[in-house]
């Protein structure tokens, strides 16, 4: 693989997120998405929210004391057990799910390099699987490119999803920018953590 870097932009018609590599900052493109012209614009990636987290934390905080103080009885006595038909239940067994793993993101047939109608670009097609029961988020897949002789281009085409439902398929349309591409395969499927 080489060193090229890739920057996350959004379409400026649809909203949705593009990732292209950083010296595609600033061409005119078709959005992969919604078909629309754009404009590659790099976004910088937010700063983790300590504010949200703090919110939740102490939510869950005014929560537990919540449910310890509704169980106290009202003299302030030792704390009421759980009604009869509660406590003479059998908890359900679960199952525990399998843990996530890179091997669940599966490629559901071949990739095809084609041609956008009326336009000169090209887009690498294909389907990606998520076989989990997991949802999994920022879902990135990249492609190497081939000439027609065979030979390795040096540019990468990807596409990049924000979340991928368990069981379902993405359809991905990754953009080809070197003119030469007539074929491809995919260099890896990664996941943020």
């Amino acid at each position: 693989m080489t060193d090229q870097h890739f920057f996350k932009g959004a379409c400026q018609a649809c909203g949705r997120a593009i990732e292209f590599p950083a010296t595609a900052d600033g061409m005119a493109v078709e959005c992969p998405h919604c078909h629309q012209q754009t404009e590659l614009r790099r976004i910088e990636k937010p700063a983790r929210n300590v504010t949200r987290l703090l919110v939740f934390g102490v939510a869950g905080l005014v929560l537990a004391f919540g449910i310890l103080f509704f169980l106290k009885s009202p003299g302030g006595g030792p704390v009421r057990s759980l009604p009869a038909v509660l406590s003479n239940t059998v908890p359900e067994i679960v199952e525990p799910a399998r843990p996530k793993s890179p091997e669940d993101l599966k490629l559901s047939g071949a990739v095809s390099v084609e041609k956008a109608k009326g336009s000169r670009l090209a887009y690498v097609m294909g389907t990606l699987k998520n076989d989990s029961d997991h949802q999994r988020y920022g879902v990135r897949i990249e492609l190497e490119l081939f000439d027609q002789n065979g030979n390795k281009l040096p540019a990468l085409a990807n596409d990049y999803l924000q979340n991928l439902e368990p069981r379902k398929e993405w359809k991905f349309r990754a953009l080809v920018l070197d003119a030469k591409a007539v074929s491809a395969k995919v260099a890896a499927i990664k996941e943020e953590d």
